[in-house]
């Protein structure tokens, strides 16, 4: 077992599915010595399911600035993009990050 693979087993609790697959996406991302693409990860449910808490445990486990790191970019559609009225504004504002939405 490597690092997050531990840490998603031992502190994320109730997730045992979303564990499986976050580990497999990351573990199979960090083996690619040449990926093409960024890892990226759009974690999706209901408040206090451990979406926050799972790009953390990533981010101190494969980084050593954890979420600190400027290979981090993390995003709360709540925080970040308030209003779906604005989502061609937000674009336009951000497109390195957003070129995708």
């Amino acid at each position: 077992m490597n690092g997050l693979e531990v840490a998603l087993d031992q502190k994320l609790i109730g997730q045992h599915v979303a564990s499986r697959v976050v580990h497999k996406a990351v573990t199979g991302f960090m083996n690619n010595k040449n990926p093409k693409k960024p890892l990226v990860l759009s974690l999706h449910g209901c408040s206090g399911t451990g979406k926050n808490f799972v790009s953390q445990l990533i981010a101190e486990n494969i980084y050593k600035e954890g979420m600190a790191s400027s290979f981090i970019h993390h995003f709360q559609s709540t925080v970040h993009f308030p209003h779906s009225s604005q989502i061609e504004n937000y674009k336009d504002n951000d497109p390195t990050h957003l070129q995708a939405v």
